[in-house]
């Protein structure tokens, strides 16, 4: 149950970033793929930075935590999700690049985030 609260969490930001992207028109897998991979992405620096027993303890992951050892298991998750953040970043840049999100220039105020 301690990885309740993180899941919905993640399941919440998944929805917001996928609706993000079908609303700005990108591709609906890539959208989906995106989205999962940013939340992967994310779930994997967060176990690795907070060392989350739950995750560390399964039976899927013990065989890396066996051979490599905890922290080095630890640096693994984080290092691995930083790589998949920036993936994901580098699929959001082409969309944009592509013309398939869009950005309104013209409704641009001094608070637009610009990539």
């Amino acid at each position: 149950m301690e990885g309740v609260p993180v899941g919905l969490g993640l399941v919440a930001v998944m929805i917001i970033l996928f609706v993000w992207l079908i609303s700005s028109s990108a591709p609906l897998k890539l959208s989906l793929i995106v989205a999962a991979g940013t939340v992967g992405s994310l779930f994997w620096v967060l176990a690795g930075v907070f060392n989350w027993n739950w995750v560390f303890e399964r039976e899927n992951v013990q065989p890396v935590v066996k051979r490599l050892g905890r922290t080095s298991a630890r640096l693994l998750f984080f290092v691995g999700g930083l790589g998949m953040a920036w993936g994901c970043n580098y699929m959001i840049k082409i969309l944009l690049i592509m013309g398939f999100l869009y950005r309104a220039k013209h409704h641009c105020t001094s608070a637009c985030l610009h990539l």
